[in-house]
């Protein structure tokens, strides 16, 4: 098993370069590799980068800049391992997040690993830990109805705070999404970073597996002035609209839970 870890960035020399500090803090390394998809950024990310990490780094670029959904997907198209780890530019891991993601889905023979995450203010406080519940492993339909509904516990859309093997998202990168009021969730990239999750969700159920859920927390998300939703809170509701979205793209079925009530959208603020 070898994880790709895929760090999309665009003018965040700084905090990639906090990231990347984090990474390679933890041992064995043996286990996956480092892509940093710089977006052409103008700040001297690369030259930054290649000092302090030389060849620990695969840094790459799109051919121009793109919007940042096209920079994760660039990123991805450059992955060699088995499984992928999207981490943000802009946030960074709390503890060795691969080596427990490594030992639970080899000892499982599962495809997917979540863990409890957080989100921590610039002064370095928690503003809010989000938690999946108790459940050592979740099945499809129960992992889609948290990631959707909230519904028995809530699921992180970022796919930061998730280990997949990387054929589940293949068929997932959506260019046909359709705008909500005008306003386009690919431009933003608010909206389809959980489309990747739900996907490989769904994917995974096709071949009769669970969603291995961690303890942690093992990543932190930095809640700044310039994070993508920080910027665009006003439109935090793309996710409800892109979800939506998806269930009706696939037919996604999910039974009636215990209670007879039929499932709703609520969204929590701020995920990031």
């Amino acid at each position: 098993m070898k994880i790709s870890v895929l760090i999309p960035t665009y003018n965040r020399k700084t905090m990639v370069a906090e990231a990347l500090r984090k990474i390679f803090s933890f041992q064995p390394r043996a286990y996956h590799e480092v892509i940093v998809s710089d977006n052409h950024s103008t700040d001297g990310t690369e030259k930054a980068l290649f000092q302090e990490f030389g060849n620990q780094i695969i840094f790459t670029r799109p051919g121009k800049h793109v919007p940042a959904y096209e920079n994760w997907r660039h990123a991805y198209l450059q992955a060699t391992g088995t499984h992928v780890h999207f981490h943000w530019s802009d946030d960074w891991l709390e503890r060795n997040f691969y080596h427990a993601a490594v030992e639970r889905l080899q000892s499982s023979g599962d495809a997917i690993a979540v863990t409890t995450a957080r989100i921590v203010e610039e002064d370095g406080f928690d503003s809010i830990h989000y938690s999946q519940g108790f459940s050592r492993e979740l099945g499809w339909e129960t992992a889609l109805r948290r990631l959707f509904f909230e519904e028995g516990g809530i699921l992180p859309y970022s796919p930061m705070a998730y280990i997949i093997k990387k054929d589940l998202i293949q068929s997932h990168w959506y260019s046909e999404l359709t705008d909500m009021g005008g306003v386009s969730p690919i431009t933003l990239a608010i909206g389809p970073d959980a489309l990747l999750v739900a996907g490989a969700i769904l994917e995974s159920g096709k071949q009769k597996m669970s969603l291995q859920c961690l303890s942690g927390p093992y990543v932190n998300f930095r809640k700044h002035k310039e994070s993508i939703t920080e910027k665009n809170l006003e439109h935090f509701r793309l996710y409800r609209h892109c979800f939506d979205w998806f269930i009706q793209r696939h037919d996604v079925q999910l039974s009636t839970p215990p209670n007879g009530k039929a499932p709703k959208f609520r969204l929590i603020w701020p995920f990031k």
